[in-house]
């Protein structure tokens, strides 16, 4: 029987000499166990047992990265230092106690402190008194931003602060005063792009013809704001544990090979604290999919991977074999990224439209996971689900904590007066956008102004009190997927969780596929729509919330 090679696969031949390409091509034929790796696998350890260099790890969803980077981290010889960058804490301990002895497993954040305390000393990192919203406040208090200033534009300022510290922006007086390093020119076109790119403000209550000097009274007070916390090397915050070492240039422990996992969501200075760690013939091997990076809102690069193997001078290496969705789902999946595959042992699943949930059997159950791009759709839901005796959560403590801290913001002495004073916000915002054509950005809005209104109509809560302790009730902290109800999410929620079955409601909301393939990797709502797909074990489902 010939073999035929696909794209992925003959990246990998290509990387092989001769003798070994026809045992590639056996196997690659061959029936395998579900304990035989697949010949992207035995690519990938073969490159770190015994291949020089770097390497990017192009992992599809579901694709068994973890099993593959921890059966490749049994391959490097105890005597080397090796550590596994995780994108969070709770990865970084779970993967701590699998990995073997001689490798540390650890987030960004946590190498960074480590830096900040071995150079620093005894540096304080205040998470619960965030360290920018005090450097803020100080300026009001000082008298170098009005109160106008105080009230508008404290959180766009927080935000800018922090994109800034992830491009590693130096504000140009402070870095010949102060010996630091800059990786970004400051300049006021940086700044400009950053606002326009983030969107930062859009929201504003500032007629259109103060946007310019809306813009650089945002760039001045930013870059104020970020000499301040330069200057306060006592406490740190969340960015300053990435932005502080690189800009004081302080020393990192040095690896003999650095693994990162979920590298399409590196920024730039995380870039730069992988070539601070890595010895001078140390190797890295970073894991990820550029099909999956959708939080480009948290700062992330969205070329990410790219830059990286164009600084690192990285080979690629493909897992493209889904372990984790039914052969239906992935030809579903497929239209977005066609070079996902699925393993041959999977079944055939399910993919089917049932339509408007208030008019076909919508029977979720326990372990059912609903997600959609917006919130709003997702409380109705839940209250749908409750009123069935079906017990439903949504992921995400932080969503519930916002609408709150939004009820709270009216200071309403009753739920009729909640609801005047939200209609009005909601009227005032969206006017303000649709002049300035942005209708796209209303959905953000729109969102927040129905899911409390659901609230109101749907919690029984008679006081605002009520209402603010049904929020808290039905909004889960992201620990995963609970067993004892039906999950529902937004997608980017939703990243990193699986269930058997699983709805995508108001697929309206994301790209169509078509032209999808076109744009996956570059347009984040495409990526969004393939991580949504790709939550499915067995049966994906779309619904639709009731038009009426």
């Amino acid at each position: 029987m010939p073999f035929n090679p696909g794209k992925n696969q003959q990246t990998l031949l290509d990387l092989v000499g001769t003798a070994e390409k026809d045992q590639f091509a056996a196997e690659a034929i061959a029936p395998k166990s579900s304990n035989t790796p697949s010949i992207y696998q035995q690519a990938v350890y073969d490159f770190v047992a015994h291949g020089q260099g770097n390497a990017i790890i192009e992992a599809v969803a579901g694709s068994g990265k973890t099993t593959t980077i921890l059966q490749s981290l049994n391959l490097i010889d105890s005597k080397m230092d090796v550590v596994f960058l995780a994108f969070n804490s709770k990865i970084a301990k779970e993967l701590q106690n699998r990995v073997p002895g001689h490798v540390q497993a650890m987030t960004f954040n946590s190498l960074g402190h480590k830096a900040c305390m071995k150079n620093l000393g005894n540096v304080w990192l205040d998470d619960k008194s965030p360290k920018m919203a005090k450097i803020w406040t100080a300026m009001y208090e000082q008298g170098f931003i009005s109160e106008g200033d105080y009230k508008y534009m404290s959180s766009a300022t927080n935000r800018l602060v922090g994109f800034a510290k992830g491009l590693g922006i130096v504000p140009a007086d402070m870095k010949e005063k102060y010996k630091l390093v800059s990786i970004t020119e400051d300049t006021d076109e940086v700044w400009f792009d950053l606002i326009e790119e983030h969107e930062l403000t859009k929201n504003m209550k500032m007629p259109d013809s103060r946007l310019m000097e809306v813009n650089a009274t945002l760039v001045k007070n930013a870059r104020e704001a970020l000499r301040r916390s330069i200057l306060d090397r006592r406490e740190i915050d969340f960015n300053d544990q990435l932005y502080v070492p690189v800009i004081f240039n302080l020393s990192f422990p040095q690896f003999d090979f650095v693994f990162v996992d979920e590298a399409q969501d590196v920024n730039l200075v995380q870039r730069i604290m992988i070539t601070k760690c890595l010895k001078a013939n140390g190797r890295l091997i970073a894991v990820g999919d550029p099909y999956q990076a959708i939080y480009g809102f948290r700062g992330a690069d969205f070329n990410a991977l790219q830059n990286i193997s164009s600084l690192f001078n990285c080979k690629t290496l493909p897992l493209s074999i889904c372990y984790r969705c039914a052969k239906s789902v992935i030809k579903e999946a497929q239209k977005v990224v066609p070079h996902i595959e699925y393993h041959e042992s999977a079944i055939d699943g399910e993919v089917t439209a049932l339509g408007d949930y208030g008019k076909v059997q919508f029977d979720a159950k326990a372990n059912d996971m609903v997600i959609c791009m917006a919130n709003a759709p997702l409380v109705r839901l839940a209250y749908s689900l409750i009123g069935r005796k079906i017990p439903a959560k949504i992921v995400g403590r932080d969503i519930g904590t916002n609408l709150i801290k939004l009820i709270e913001k009216f200071k309403a002495y009753d739920l009729d007066d909640l609801e005047n004073k939200l209609n009005a916000w909601c009227d005032k915002e969206c006017a303000k956008l649709l002049k300035k054509d942005q209708d796209a950005n209303t959905d953000k809005i729109t969102d927040k102004f129905d899911a409390i209104m659901i609230f109101i109509e749907s919690s029984g809560a008679v006081t605002i009190t009520d209402l603010i302790r049904a929020i808290s009730s039905l909004f889960e902290d992201e620990d995963g997927k609970r067993k004892d109800c039906v999950t529902l999410s937004t997608i980017h929620k939703a990243k990193g969780l699986e269930a058997d079955r699983v709805y995508i409601l108001d697929r309206w909301m994301l790209p169509k596929f078509e032209g999808a393939i076109q744009r996956a990797g570059i347009d984040q709502r495409v990526n969004l729509l393939y991580v949504g797909i790709t939550r499915a074990k067995k049966q994906l489902l779309y619904i639709e919330t009731p038009k009426s």
